[in-house]
C-alpha cells in the first residue's frame, strides 16, 4: 500500500465545510448489511439503486442536490447517528481517502479532491489522516468497491513506488522557512558533478521560458511565501501520483498522459507559477483543493511546459486533427505548427518545443496564452522525443498507418491550401 500523502499532514472537517460531499455527489453501498439497514430506514430508497456492471456486490446509490437522502440538517449523517460510524456506506466510511487505483501488487491511496483538506501546522498531527488509523478501516471490513488499474511512466513499479515514498519523507522533514525552490532543488534527479548551484539554475531557465510563452511575470526564485510553499509541499505526493500514474482502460485516459518522472518536478514548478498567478488574480488562499484542481484544469499545458527544451515530432500512427480553432486563421496556423513538428522536417531543422510554439504563437498575451491552452490539447500523447520516436517500436493498423502516411504527405509537399484539405479527417 502506498499513501500519497504524508501521515497526520492532512485534516478535515465536516461541519465547518457543510458536508459538500454529501451534497449530490451520490455513493456505492455494500448488497450485504450496508444497503439493508439503509433501506429499513428508507424503503423508498429502492427506486435510486443502480446495479453495478463490475461487481454484484457492490451498489450504486444516486442522491441529488441539495443533500444526500441521509443528511440532516444540522450537516450530519442520520445513519451514523442511529447506527455508528461502521454502518456507514463503504464511500462514505472511507472518504476523503478513497481514490483508490491499483498499479501491480500496491495499492495507490490518494485523498479525493472534493475534500477541503488543510495543511495541519508544522508543530501538530492529525488522526484523520493518520496511515494506521486508515489502514485499519480498510482492513477491518475489506475494500468492495471495484478499484481501478493504472499504468506508469516507470516500467520498474516497486523502485517507482519505494522512490515516492521516499519524496513523502522528505515531505515530513522538509525545514520550516525553506523556499520552493529549495524544495523542487531537492527532487532534482542528481548528475555526476551536479549540485544545487546548478539545480538552481536550471530552475531559473526554465521560469524565465515558461514566463516567456505564458506571459506570468513572477519570479519563482524570489518566493518567500511560507504558507503557500507548506502547502506545496504537503500535496507534493499526491500531485506526483497525479502526474506519473494514468488509467489502464484506454476508455479513461483521453486526458491523462504520464509525465517521466525526471520531468515531474518541473512540472510541479510549473504549478507553482499557476499558483502565484492565481494569487496574483486575487485568490486569497491557496489549499491542497486549489492545488488539486489546478494540475487537473492544466494538465496538458504542463506536459507541454516539461519539454519546452525538447525536440518533440509526432508519434507514429496519429492523425493528426485541426478541428477545435473557433477562427479558421488559429487553424491554419496550428496546421503550421503541425507540420513544424513532422518528424522529416524536425530531423533537419531540430527547433525545440518551446521555440516551435513561440514563433506561430499570436503576439497578443491573451491571444497567445488562449492558443498555446489549445494546442497542448491537441498534442497532449501524441507527440514524443525526437529520439526516442525514431527507434520506436510502436505497432499501428494498417488502415491507421496509410490514412497517416497520407496526411504527412500532404502537410510536408502542400502550401496552404494543402495545410487546410490536412484539417480534415483522412480517409
Amino acid at each position: 500500500m502506498y499513501f500519497t500523502f504524508a501521515s497526520g499532514r492532512l485534516s478535515y472537517d465536516c461541519v465547518s465545510c457543510n458536508a459538500k460531499c454529501c451534497r449530490g455527489y451520490g455513493y456505492y453501498s455494500r448488497v450485504d448489511g450496508e444497503l439493508s439497514r439503509q433501506l429499513e430506514m428508507r424503503r423508498s430508497l429502492t427506486l435510486f439503486v443502480e446495479s453495478n456492471p463490475d461487481s454484484s456486490s457492490v451498489v450504486a446509490v444516486g442522491n441529488c442536490a441539495p443533500g444526500c437522502f441521509f443528511l440532516s440538517d444540522d450537516g450530519l449523517c442520520q445513519i451514523h447517528a442511529k447506527h455508528g460510524h461502521e454502518a456507514k456506506p463503504e464511500t462514505c466510511r472511507l472518504f476523503p481517502f478513497n481514490s483508490f487505483r491499483r498499479l501491480g501488487p500496491y495499492l495507490i491511496v490518494q485523498p479525493h479532491s472534493l475534500c477541503p483538506l488543510e495543511v495541519v501546522p508544522a508543530d501538530s498531527t492529525s488522526t484523520c489522516s493518520d496511515h494506521d488509523a486508515l489502514l485499519g478501516e480498510m482492513v477491518r471490513a475489506g475494500i468492495a468497491g471495484v478499484v481501478p488499474v493504472c499504468e506508469s511512466s516507470s516500467q520498474d513499479r516497486e523502485q517507482l513506488v519505494a522512490d515516492e515514498r521516499a519524496v513523502v519523507r522528505l515531505s515530513e522533514s522538509f525545514p520550516l522557512g525553506g523556499t520552493y525552490v529549495d524544495w523542487i532543488a531537492s527532487q532534482m534527479p542528481s548528475k555526476p558533478g551536479s549540485g544545487i548551484d546548478e539545480h538552481r539554475l536550471t530552475i531559473r531557465q526554465f521560469v524565465s521560458k515558461v514566463c516567456d510563452l505564458t506571459g506570468m511575470t513572477r519570479d519563482a526564485s524570489t518566493e518567500t511565501d511560507n504558507g503557500l510553499t507548506r502547502t506545496l509541499v504537503a500535496a507534493t505526493p499526491f500531485l506526483r501520483s497525479q502526474l506519473l500514474l494514468y488509467p489502464a482502460d484506454p476508455k479513461q485516459s483521453g486526458s491523462w498522459f504520464p509525465i517521466e518522472v525526471s520531468q515531474v518536478p518541473l512540472a510541479l514548478l510549473s504549478l507553482y507559477l499557476f499558483a502565484l498567478s492565481a494569487q496574483s488574480a486575487g485568490m486569497t488562499r491557496i489549499t491542497f483543493q486549489t492545488l488539486a484542481a489546478l494540475e487537473s484544469r492544466f494538465r496538458p499545458l504542463l506536459h507541454t511546459l516539461v519539454h519546452t527544451d525538447s525536440v518533440m515530432v509526432w508519434r507514429k500512427g496519429v492523425l493528426i486533427d485541426g478541428n477545435g480553432f473557433e477562427k479558421p486563421e488559429q487553424r491554419l496556423v496550428y496546421m503550421r505548427l503541425a507540420k513544424a513538428l513532422l518528424p522529416s522536417v524536425q530531423r533537419k531543422r531540430k527547433a525545440t518545443l518551446g521555440d516551435l510554439i513561440l514563433e506561430y504563437s499570436p503576439s497578443e498575451p491573451l491571444e497567445r496564452v488562449l492558443f498555446i491552452k489549445r494546442v497542448s490539447a491537441k498534442l497532449l500523447g501524441k507527440i514524443g522525443v525526437l529520439e526516442r520516436e525514431q527507434f520506436s517500436r510502436t505497432k499501428v493498423g494498417r488502415r491507421l498507418h496509410l490514412a497517416s502516411s497520407v496526411q504527412r504527405f500532404a502537410l510536408a509537399h502542400g502550401g496552404d491550401t494543402a495545410l487546410r484539405v490536412a484539417t480534415r479527417r483522412a480517409r
